[in-house]
């Protein structure tokens, strides 16, 4: 349950670390943001397009490309813009392809409850003013006078009928249930699974739609969700997890009954924890050296970065001479052959799985052009990147 528009920047900032600012449309007002730097031309296109949602309260409008913004009606004059990265000099960067789907389902996943929670308000707070009276500058908090906070407060919380600092009206699940989860998904350890499944549940779930039904499908989707993080964190491939995490929210929306809804959430977690289990049976297949799993682990997880032997060398505190050494030794791979091996497994799931063109390809995953990458894939594939592309094909 959303409780205050303003922690929902915070949050949203703490676990995308991008853009994000809640906007008054009436007065153009930034009223909190974060980062701190922004310059007044980001500003102005920030509030142009918060402008164009004005009054749609829990409408969304996704991220669609990788220099778009996101928005979401927060209330009749509130609109919250989440966009790429600031830099230094206050404008705006790009998002990068692997997180735009991410952050549509989160933004999404908070459109549906700003539905249930936050419309409905009879007589909506007025936002609040600041007690110098001038237009807030500044990310971080805003400075309210103590009446002013606990009157704005008190009208906020109204909706959900009545303080909820001194009446809780939900007392929501433990969250250890969800991080015994995640962690149990990480290790690969299905009885762990079980045990976190069979904590008691001492509270009640959060409504995440109008629709009971919606609401269960959307809690099903936030364990996909929680369940792939923790497959990627365990070692499995973002390309392997996210194909999982695709197809398992095409099974959840298919689903037409609460209780098979209901039950399959644990299919869900059992299902990454079966493909983690999976990926350490055949990692685990030799004995290899602590710091070439580490390497391994280090190389598949920034998989999209630009990565050297000397990066993954210092990420595992290792010379990379003595870590080339322990690599051959033990993979009968070097560092580079390891990195171009798990850069094209990306590259034939984008083939296969994907519209995106050889050339965003090859900048996707830093190739240094896409000539370079159509000649190492021509190298170990035998084939052109077009050619795989006709023959493996994915069906519609």
């Amino acid at each position: 349950m959303i409780c205050s528009c303003l922690e929902l920047v915070e949050r949203i900032f703490e676990v995308a670390h991008c853009t994000v600012a809640l906007i008054d449309t009436k007065s153009s007002r930034l009223l909190r943001y974060f980062p701190d730097h922004l310059s007044s031309l980001t500003h102005e296109c920030l509030t142009k397009r918060a402008a164009t949602m004005a009054g749609r309260v829990g409408q969304f409008k996704p991220i669609e490309n990788t220099q778009d913004v996101a928005l979401l009606g927060i209330d009749s004059t509130k609109v919250l813009v989440v966009g790429p990265t600031v830099l230094k000099d206050g404008s705006l960067s790009h998002f990068e392809l692997k997180d735009l789907k991410y952050l549509n389902l989160l933004l999404e996943t908070y459109a549906s409850s700003i539905s249930y929670d936050l419309i409905g308000t009879q007589d909506p707070a007025p936002a609040p003013k600041l007690s110098s009276g001038e237009a807030y500058e500044g990310g971080g908090d805003l400075y309210l006078e103590d009446k002013e906070s606990d009157e704005w407060l008190a009208g906020l919380f109204a909706a959900f009928g009545g303080d909820l600092r001194a009446a809780p009206v939900l007392h929501h699940n433990p969250y250890r249930i969800e991080q015994a989860i995640k962690e149990a998904v990480r290790l690969g350890d299905e009885q762990l699974l079980q045990h976190a499944f069979a904590i008691p549940v001492t509270g009640r779930e959060g409504r995440l739609a109008l629709d009971e039904l919606r609401s269960l499908k959307n809690h099903a989707n936030l364990v996909n969700v929680i369940c792939s993080r923790a497959a990627i964190e365990g070692g499995v491939s973002y390309e392997d997890a996210f194909r999982l995490s695709d197809q398992l929210f095409l099974m959840v929306e298919s689903l037409n009954s609460n209780d098979k809804v209901f039950e399959v959430r644990y299919a869900i977690a059992h299902a990454f924890t079966m493909l983690v289990q999976h990926h350490l049976k055949e990692h685990n297949k030799t004995e290899v050296n602590i710091k070439v799993k580490q390497a391994m682990l280090y190389i598949r997880q920034h998989i999209y970065d630009k990565i050297t032997v000397a990066s993954v060398a210092q990420a595992v505190n290792c010379h990379r001479n003595y870590l080339q050494r322990l690599f051959k030794r033990d993979t009968t791979f070097s560092v580079v052959s390891y990195i171009r091996s798990e850069k094209l497994k990306v590259v034939k799931e984008l083939l296969a799985h994907s519209d995106e063109s050889v050339s965003n390809i090859a900048a996707l995953l830093n190739f240094s052009s896409p000539s370079h990458l159509c000649t190492v894939f021509k190298e170990q594939v035998h084939l052109t990147p077009e050619q795989y592309r006709r023959r493996h094909r994915a069906p519609g």
